[in-house]
């Protein structure tokens, strides 16, 4: 009796060659994702010197959400800030605190924007940019908030100079 090719009998080995080929094709564990997703609005401390010359400051800041516990900013001495603005809301409130000689010193800053959500990759998922449609401080210790760039983009720039005494 002559034996006959089947692939009944040979299915196991398919299977197993199935996995393999699975195995060398999947993700190898490490995000391949080079686009950075997170947008943070760049705001510069500047203040005008008696020779009317602008010059950055570092100030003691306790940055905050309006309607929020923690701080993003707690204690710490900076010239400038990084500020996440709302993906889903067309407003963003900070609370400020800037210290400056031992004087603690309060301002609301009140962003206004639109936002733009974006598909990048299955790697990298979405992105969610702005655009800056107004700004305004309380004026307690803030003398001016002056937009320099409106497009808020993955990119590490100044959007915002705020000046201060």
């Amino acid at each position: 009796m002559s034996k006959r090719f089947s692939l009944y009998r040979i299915w196991p080995i398919g299977l197993l060659g199935i996995f393999l080929l699975g195995l060398s094709c999947g993700d190898d564990g490490q995000n391949n994702c080079y686009t950075e997703t997170d947008v943070f609005l760049g705001v510069a401390l500047r203040r005008i010197d008696t020779t009317q010359t602008e010059r950055a400051c570092t100030l003691k800041v306790v940055v905050r959400g309006l309607d929020q516990e923690t701080a993003l900013y707690d204690t710490v001495s900076l010239s400038s800030l990084q500020l996440p603005l709302q993906p889903t809301l067309n407003e963003t409130d900070y609370l400020l605190y800037m210290t400056a000689d031992s004087v603690w010193y309060s301002d609301t800053l009140h962003i206004r924007h639109t936002n733009q959500a974006s598909f990048l990759s299955m790697e990298c998922g979405g992105i969610v940019t702005h655009r800056i449609t107004g700004l305004e401080t309380s004026h307690h210790y803030i003398q001016e908030a002056v937009v320099l760039d409106d497009q808020v983009k993955n990119e590490a720039t100044v959007h915002v100079k705020i000046y201060v005494p």
